[in-house]
Parts: C-alpha cells; sequence; structure tokens
C-alpha cells in the first residue's frame, strides 16, 4: 500500500479517500450525532463475553471499538446496567447462556423503572462510595424481587 499526500486527497479517484467535505483527519462521513461525544455518556464494549458498563464524563473521548448512550439519569442506568440482576438478564435472558452483541439494540427495548430524584440521588452517593452490593441490593428492591429470588441471582 502506497501512503503519500494522494491517499490523503479527497477527489474520489482511484487510490484516494472519497470526496467529501471533511480535511483528511476528520471522520469521512459527517454524522449528525457529532456533538453527543462532548457529552457525558455510559460507554460499553459491544464484544465481549461480560458486559461492564464506565461512566464517561463531558469532553472525554474513545475510539470506535465502544458504544455510548448519552441522556438523562446515567449514573441510575449505569448503576442499573453493572448491577447483578442485570448482568443474569443479559446473560439468562436476552443472550439465553449463548453470547449476545450488545449493541444499542440490545438496550433499546430493555424496560427500566424510573428512578424519582430521592432514588437517584440514592444511587449517585452509593456509586460515589463505591458500594455496589448496596447498590445491588437497591435494585433488588426496585424490582420487588422475593428473598428466593436474590439468593439464585446472587448464587450466580
Amino acid at each position: 500500500m502506497i501512503f503519500g499526500y494522494d491517499r490523503l486527497k479527497q477527489t474520489g479517484e482511484k487510490g484516494s479517500r472519497k470526496k467529501t467535505n471533511n480535511k483528511w483527519f476528520e471522520t469521512q462521513d459527517t454524522i449528525s450525532y457529532w456533538e453527543d461525544f462532548y457529552k457525558q455518556k455510559i460507554v460499553w464494549t459491544p464484544v465481549n463475553s461480560e458486559y461492564r458498563f464506565a461512566f464517561v464524563p463531558e469532553g472525554i473521548f474513545f475510539n470506535n471499538s465502544l458504544f455510548m448512550m448519552i441522556g438523562k439519569h446515567l449514573k441510575y442506568l449505569l448503576s442499573l446496567f453493572n448491577s447483578k440482576l442485570f448482568i443474569f438478564y443479559l446473560d439468562k435472558i436476552l443472550a439465553n447462556g449463548n453470547y449476545t452483541y450488545g449493541s444499542g439494540e440490545t438496550f433499546k427495548n430493555t424496560t427500566v423503572p424510573y428512578p424519582t430524584i430521592d432514588i437517584e440521588q440514592q444511587f449517585e452517593k452509593l456509586l460515589e462510595m463505591q458500594q455496589y452490593n448496596e447498590i445491588d441490593k437497591l435494585i433488588y428492591d426496585l424490582y420487588e424481587l422475593s428473598k428466593e429470588e436474590i439468593e439464585f441471582i446472587e448464587s450466580l
């Protein structure tokens, strides 16, 4: 492969980049959601046997191997997505014990309880203190799980 100025030109000719309105160092296709990358977000890798979600503050960027979610209640959602209950849901319910591709489509139809201000503040405080077992307990209460259901999930 030959590198050089001709490969960077955006003429659409053979051996060069396709014709766009972007500079050589920008993405080839304009995207309508480019400003979302500046916002706070939840990110995760879609290709993994075990999903882990991370909070990324505004102004921090990442490479193309992650999915992201923006919007309201992100720390609440982060707590929920990293909980034992949600991991059980992804693994057993959605994937039926098989690999599942963790795209946005996987989460688009997932219903979660809408948080009250009080619940959201509790989650944020527990996240800040890294009290993940307490977050799990709060989530079990939100979904009104029985003692037996909780024991089953905790045993996995």
